[in-house]
């Protein structure tokens, strides 16, 4: 044990990590983001074998918001569980019950054909008791997509899933007016217009999910936000007036008509040429699927930049 006994440098396979509820040996790597990486490790002395999330800093929110969901039967509420965490140097080693893969893995492993509605009732009954959990804790998840959803055990327990990454989880008393969050294709959209936001923001992305389970594809435009807003409304109709006016950023996807002499309203921009704000993430390369697309979109190592741009509607 000590030829491999993890002392300096970066953890890779083989290495032997000490934690507070045991020993762990790194198999190996199954995930990378911008947090760091995801090890499938075995827990020495037992047949156990845990997924050892291992990021760089102090990931002190991310600890406390699990040791909220300590308070809640995990399994019930189709959470994932912590099992240990412990510091190794400059990172944070964070020990989970190991799951089995994301629905974007899963939908991606089947080239995108759509679940059945059956299945996808299954999967929704599922992460609304998740919500329901969050809920009774006051917590918002903020994070909500296909990454974010794991399949527990498809061949013995089939869509059974468990909802996973508490990374930008928040307290509802701590969400901010006007702050930017969750993935841009999943995002509500009181957090598009700068309104007050609570825990329906996870319940917006959730229903969006359950869409491109249900199409195979996404069910709007994603190159900017303005895009995603004008689909929105060409097919839910215009938010209501009075929300508008509350919005933050309403200037950015609306504008103000004279609709008589005594007041203006809130219209698209429809026939004009003119500034929109948005953050720019990359265009899809040809012949790549939305799952791709989509996963490529959101990978931290990815460059985004805020810009302002000319487009016609």
């Amino acid at each position: 044990m000590s030829d491999n006994l993890v002392l300096d440098g970066e953890v890779r396979e083989g290495f032997i990590l000490l934690g507070k509820k045991g020993v762990y040996k790194v198999e190996k790597f199954i995930g990378e983001g911008s947090f760091g990486r995801v090890a499938k490790c075995k827990k020495l002395g037992t047949d156990k074998v845990v997924a050892i999330k291992i990021v760089s800093g102090s990931a002190q929110t991310e600890i406390n918001l699990l040791k909220e969901l300590s308070k809640i039967d995990a399994d019930k509420h189709n959470l994932v569980k912590m099992v240990d965490c412990f510091r190794y140097k400059s990172y944070t080693c964070i020990a989970l019950e190991l799951l089995d893969q994301s629905l974007y893995d899963f939908m991606r492993e089947r080239y995108n054909q759509p679940l059945t509605v059956e299945e996808i009732k299954t999967i929704a009954w599922q992460m609304i008791v998740a919500l329901k959990g969050l809920e009774s804790i006051n917590l918002v998840h903020c994070d909500i997509k296909l990454d974010n959803i794991m399949l527990v055990d498809q061949v013995s327990e089939p869509f059974r899933v468990k909802l996973i990454d508490f990374g930008v989880a928040e307290k509802v008393r701590d969400m901010r007016t006007g702050c930017l969050m969750q993935n841009m294709v999943y995002r509500a959209p009181e957090v598009h217009l700068g309104l007050p936001l609570d825990q329906r923001v996870d319940m917006w992305s959730l229903g969006y999910v359950l869409c491109v389970l249900y199409t195979g594809t996404f069910i709007h435009e994603w190159d900017s936000e303005y895009d995603i807003i004008r689909a929105m409304v060409n097919m839910q109709g215009m938010p209501d007036q009075k929300v508008l006016n509350q919005g933050l950023y309403t200037e950015s996807f609306f504008t103000k008509t004279e609709e008589n002499s005594r007041r203006k309203l809130w219209k698209t921009f429809l026939h004009t040429q003119l500034c929109i704000r948005y953050t720019l993430t990359f265009v899809q390369p040809a012949g790549t699927s939305y799952l791709e697309y989509e996963k490529g979109g959101v990978a931290q190592s990815s460059p985004t930049y805020t810009v302002n741009v000319f487009s016609n509607p």
